[in-house]
């Protein structure tokens, strides 16, 4: 993958300067245009700018230069991805805890108050956090060579203008005019900054989290210029916050995917050359999400060659000995989650060896409460941390299960025939419409199909319409169309994956065009369908009505059955879903589930459709007067007749039914 920046912004300020004059001292006379040069390759490079000029003290209390660690080089990848387009900058970070994002965000904000006329705002959750940036700002201002430095007509804890002190020729030379301010939020009046950090949002108070997304943020203008940067690590569901996470994650499946599930860790020099691309849809000016998974960061590690950032020195060999002989063994650190981290995702077990150290360090009352805060704070992917830090309904250990089982799919695209054969066209994209498959079907196999509808013609912000197919032996996820299309696209594709499962046995949801879909399929032979039945009933009976009615009746047998499978465990009370979904967009819907009011099991953003159509699935695969179970073949005139002759041949009236009741 290419990389967003040149050369030279990756360069020191020394190889700058012997790249573009040869040397790195200037001659009798050059100083000054040494210094434009500078002076222009800070203005045209944040990156540049940062790493070479600004400095901050690192937790040993060293004053440093701030080079980038590998989830700062993220962050900024997500900005310039949108800055270079021309387009406004708006990033929403998931971060774990001490991974930099905060003084960098303060660097990118110093930055763009060193151009003239801006206005910049830096939010925190509260005075004394205020204190601290403030002080981490001053440091960086006063560590910029003496020729950069701004004249500074005001500088006090919240607030920095950049201008003339003098007002004798502050007309003449007015100085920047920029402003940067650090503060916690409040309505906001006035003149409205281009730069707004947030920091911490998701634990501000609840009236200062209306102010910011209800006041602060639509007031920040739609312009190139203009940057919002929301860090923080998450602390549950809210109705900001989480909804914007999941929006962004789901308008950049490909780049959120390389950033959780990339082998092995990346350098911050590796990632700006391109070593994980770009976001997918940088150009639109909306959300991109920022995530650096715990195992990638530099310091959290036992200090190695391999890993010479590292917090903790490497213990004794017996120790060592030890640990490695306990890996994936130890419930207290998760068990398998350990052999999972270290075979699938490439941890190394230095960083195996930190995470039990940081687990240890939680003064929880329990075992699972701190193995609980480790993944909210130092989340592995984007969903566990909102999962660990919210409510879940679930066991988490099988919860936790069940999200180990995400692989990608083993083709996508969409479902074409070609001589009366049915396949998947790997080279279809679209951006509303695509079939992921992740088992193809196999003789002697039965499928279902739960069909849960919407209507949504090419509307991002629509629920979508999904075909879930779920193999019956073992309930794995094998197929699912995801689509946001018109009604015949809809069924052809529906069609298609019917026939391909060989005659699955589906159930349409009946809402919408759901009652239109279900007979559109009928009439073009999709004949092996659910009928609708009052499920509550004694003795549940077919009606001439086919479809699947989600209601209150219905929703919670389905939450029952997909809660039953999810929440097995064996005689050694180890997790063991009975269910297989390899899916990352069905796992993340279910992450994102809590438990309603009604009892109901729904997600706070309503991004729910495919594990609805998971619920379907299953549900109509178990029902034992459904396709599975029932007789496919009816009693013949011939089985009637014997009936009647053996029947009216007993020779006793006692208890003797009436025929023509039976």
């Amino acid at each position: 993958m290419s990389s967003l920046y040149l050369p030279s912004e990756l360069m020191t300020t020394a190889q700058y300067l012997r790249a573009t004059f040869g040397e790195t001292t200037p001659q009798a006379g050059d100083h000054e245009k040494w210094r434009i040069a500078e002076i222009r390759q800070f203005h045209s490079s944040p990156l540049f700018a940062i790493s070479n000029y600004m400095r901050t003290a690192d937790k040993s209390g060293n004053l440093l230069h701030i080079r980038p660690f590998a989830g700062q080089a993220i962050m900024d990848v997500c900005i310039e991805s949108q800055r270079r387009r021309g387009v406004r900058q708006r990033v929403v970070g998931v971060k774990s805890r001490q991974v930099g994002w905060s003084t960098w965000t303060l660097g990118r904000m110093l930055h763009n108050s060193m151009m003239k006329n801006r206005r910049a705002m830096f939010l925190v959750p509260d005075e004394d956090v205020a204190a601290v940036m403030a002080t981490r700002l001053g440091t960086m201002i006063n560590s910029l060579p003496v020729f950069m430095q701004p004249m500074r007509r005001i500088q006090n804890i919240k607030h920095i203008v950049f201008a003339n002190p003098n007002p004798k020729d502050r007309i003449e030379r007015p100085g920047l005019g920029s402003e940067l301010q650090i503060t916690v939020p409040s309505p906001m009046r006035g003149i409205p900054p281009q730069f707004l950090g947030i920091s911490e949002f998701s634990h501000m108070l609840p009236q200062a989290q209306l102010d910011v997304s209800s006041s602060i943020i639509p007031a920040i203008p739609m312009t190139e210029h203009s940057c919002i940067i929301i860090d923080t690590t998450p602390n549950g569901f809210d109705d900001f916050y989480y909804p914007t996470v999941m929006e962004a994650v789901e308008r950049n499946p490909n780049w959120v995917r390389r950033l959780e599930y990339s082998k092995g860790t990346f350098t911050a020099q590796e990632i700006l050359s391109g070593a994980l691309g770009e976001p997918d849809r940088p150009d639109e000016g909306d959300w991109v999400p920022a995530f650096e998974p715990w195992r990638m960061h530099e310091e959290y590690s036992v200090r190695t060659d391999e890993d010479p950032q590292g917090e903790l020195r490497k213990p004794r060999k017996e120790l060592w000995a030890a640990f490695l002989a306990d890996v994936g063994k130890n419930a207290r650190y998760g068990g398998e989650e350990e052999t999972d981290l270290r075979d699938r995702f490439g941890t190394s077990d230095g960083r195996l060896y930190w995470r039990r150290k940081k687990i240890d360090s939680y003064p929880m009352p329990t075992l699972d409460m701190r193995l609980a805060t480790f993944h909210q704070e130092f989340g592995n992917t984007i969903a566990e941390t909102f999962i660990e830090s919210g409510k879940t309904p679930f066991d988490r250990d099988c919860l936790n299960a069940l999200l180990r089982q995400e692989r990608p799919p083993a083709a996508r695209g969409c479902l074409r025939t070609e001589d009366g054969q049915i396949g998947i066209d790997t080279t279809f994209h679209s951006d509303w419409q695509e079939v992921r498959v992740y088992a193809p079907p196999e003789v002697g196999e039965q499928y279902s199909i739960g069909i849960d509808t919407n209507v949504a013609y090419e509307n991002p912000e629509a629920d979508a319409t999904v075909a879930m197919v779920v193999r019956f032996r073992d309930n794995k996820v094998v197929a699912i169309y995801v689509a946001r299309t018109s009604e015949h696209i809809l069924r052809q594709q529906i069609f298609l994956l019917y026939r391909w499962y060989f005659n699955a046995y589906y159930a349409v949801e009946l809402k919408g065009m759901g009652y239109q879909l279900a007979r559109s399929l009928i009439e073009m032979g999709a004949s092996n369908y659910y009928s609708w039945k009052r499920l509550d009933s004694e003795m549940p009976e077919p009606s001439k009505f086919p479809g699947w009615e989600t209601s209150g009746k219905t929703r919670p047998i389905m939450d029952s059955v997909f809660t039953e499978l999810l929440c097995k465990r064996d005689d050694g009370n180890r997790p063991i879903p009975d269910i297989i979904v390899p899916d990352q967009q069905t796992l993340r819907e279910i992450q994102g589930l809590t438990r309603q009011p009604s009892g109901a099991l729904k997600s706070s953003n309503g991004k729910d459709d495919c594990y609805d159509a998971l619920c379907i699935a299953l549900c109509i695969a178990r029902d034992p007067y459904g396709g599975f179970h029932r007789s496919k073949d009816g009693p013949t005139d011939a089985d009637r007749r014997d009936f009647e002759r053996l029947f009216n041949r007993m020779n006793s009236d006692r208890n003797r039914p009436n025929l023509a009741n039976i």
